[in-house]
């Protein structure tokens, strides 16, 4: 009825989400200043809390803290300065505005709504994208690869030419390895190396080793029983003859 696209849940979420949170080019709230008794940023933490959060034990709460702080700074310090904008524009007893006045008032009315509206949609983005970065690093990505840091054209050396390039050099290697292992099982086929079995073989090359290692029994005692020449004459005793002295 509004004149919106017909388009189902899905494809509504998605355009919802997404919004970029960190946008440079978001509405200016210059009409609208901070409230003078409001501080909408985010309050720093005790000194002794800040000690303890360093702790590898409160790492978790240290994390979930930094989180919200800057939730806060960015997205929520907007809404609530457009928020008290809103709530004094709302007191004011149209009864007492004069009817020349009464469609300014209705326009400014209108244009405090899509603000806050538009705040809203970037708030919801921006709990989104911060979901999604802690899912892709429980998937293992870095946090710039999650954020999305290292696929900005600004501060990125390559452009999307570049990563298309990337791309197509690791489909050609995987299909080369893939053809080159294929040609392999065609054309060299490795014999394999008989390995003698456990059974009468084994017994066999152990019989064989025995032999080569072991000298013969027969000539060993055959060196034994024959005593060399050198050794006979030094080792055989001289018998002395008996009675022969200097009286003979």
């Amino acid at each position: 009825p509004l004149g919106y696209p017909d388009w189902s849940t899905v494809d509504w979420t998605r355009l919802i989400e997404s919004v970029d949170p960190n946008s440079d080019k978001k509405p200016s709230l210059d009409a609208y200043p901070h409230h003078a008794k409001i501080n909408g940023r985010g309050r720093m933490v005790p000194a002794d809390v800040a000690r303890r959060f360093k702790m590898p034990s409160n790492l978790k709460y240290a994390t979930i803290d930094a989180e919200f702080k800057t939730l806060q700074d960015k997205q929520v310090k907007p809404l609530l300065r457009l928020a008290m904008h809103g709530l004094e524009h709302s007191a004011v007893d149209l009864s007492t505005v004069p009817k020349r006045e009464v469609r300014d008032h209705a326009a400014q009315s209108a244009d405090l709504l899509k603000l806050q509206s538009q705040y809203i949609l970037f708030l919801n983005a921006d709990v989104v994208r911060r979901r999604k970065q802690a899912a892709f690093m429980a998937l293992g990505m870095t946090d710039k690869e999650a954020t999305g840091e290292d696929l900005n054209p600004s501060t990125s050396l390559f452009d999307d030419k570049d990563f298309g390039r990337m791309q197509d050099t690791v489909k050609l290697r995987k299909e080369i390895r893939e053809l080159g292992s294929k040609l392999s099982d065609k054309t060299f086929k490795r014999k394999k190396k008989k390995v003698p079995s456990r059974g009468f073989g084994r017994r066999q090359q152990q019989q064989d080793a025995d032999t080569t290692e072991k000298p013969d029994a027969s000539q060993s005692q055959e060196k034994k029983s024959t005593p060399s020449q050198k050794g006979s004459a030094s080792t055989t005793p001289i018998k002395k003859k008996k009675g022969g002295g200097k009286g003979q």
